[in-house]
């Protein structure tokens, strides 16, 4: 009985190792199946549409690499369950994601420490993500600005032309540059060259009328940036013409974007004074 008992489990316990690889072969067949029509809707559409072999060639690669990524990180839209997560915890989440690449800057790494809850708040509801195929062109010159950008993954080229007319290009690349700062505290700021994507990238976006409405929220988070803003603006207007950009290299001048945020004594008696009027109109 009990060998007749063993054969028995063993044949269930095998059956159910087929159907489940039967189960997997099959969603697999289904998947490429499924990827297969779509890149050949995508190649009927470029042709009925009589789009050039050019175009066509970068538009089906730049599609084969988003569905890769996407294989890889699934997007937050279709993991069903983050619907269902407080508004806080969304927040605290967006923060994980968002603040380990907008930590190259100073001010950001400053704000984490300074008020938790703007950072939170920045996260949710002023950062969104952007993405670039290889050679799009995110900014020319002559442009007004309209966000900052932070790179994520991938890498761009920026090329401006000085006074002289002499060419000057840097890379620019995750994890020490970012991109546009000054339209977070000027609404006049104009793009001085051109930015191309040599790869495909992605990049974070912080939308600056969102980032000055939040940080306007919290009397620490807004001492913290009227400080900095003050030295920042006092500082880009003594810099030359050929000397500015839109890119912001942190291994260059994060330690000077670091000393904008330190109060002389003035603005340390006027912390002062505005934090016992807090605290007086609390009580």
């Amino acid at each position: 009985m009990f060998a007749i008992g063993t054969v028995v489990f063993a044949l269930v316990g095998f059956s159910y190792v087929v159907g489940s690889i039967s189960g997997s072969l099959a969603q697999l067949r289904g998947m490429t199946e499924n990827r297969a029509r779509q890149f050949w809707e995508l190649r009927r559409h470029l042709r009925k549409n009589h789009v050039s072999i050019t175009l066509s060639a970068r538009i089906q690669k730049y599609a084969e690499h988003v569905l890769e990524s996407q294989e890889d990180n699934v997007p937050a839209k279709d993991v069903k369950l983050l619907s269902l997560l407080s508004e806080q915890l969304r927040s605290e989440l967006e923060c994980e994601i968002c603040m380990p690449h907008f930590s190259v800057h100073p001010l950001f790494a400053r704000l984490c420490v300074v008020s938790r809850v703007t950072i939170h708040r920045l996260a949710n509801n002023a950062i969104y993500n952007k993405l670039l195929a290889r050679t799009d062109t995110l900014f020319i010159p002559g442009e007004t600005a309209t966000h900052m950008y932070i790179v994520v993954a991938g890498r761009l080229v920026y090329s401006r032309f000085d006074s002289k007319n002499d060419e000057h290009k840097e890379l620019v690349d995750k994890g020490e540059d970012w991109i546009s700062e000054p339209v977070l505290w000027t609404s006049t700021w104009v793009h001085l060259g051109l930015l191309t994507a040599l790869t495909e990238c992605a990049l974070m976006v912080l939308d600056p009328v969102q980032f000055g409405r939040i940080v306007n929220l919290n009397p620490d988070a807004n001492m913290l940036a009227t400080t900095y803003v003050k030295n920042f603006i006092a500082w880009i207007n003594s810099v030359e013409r050929d000397s500015l950009s839109d890119i912001w290299q942190g291994e260059n001048v994060s330690p000077r974007v670091a000393s904008f945020m330190e109060l002389d004594e003035n603005q340390f008696r006027n912390a002062k004074s505005l934090a016992a009027k807090l605290m007086n109109w609390q009580v």
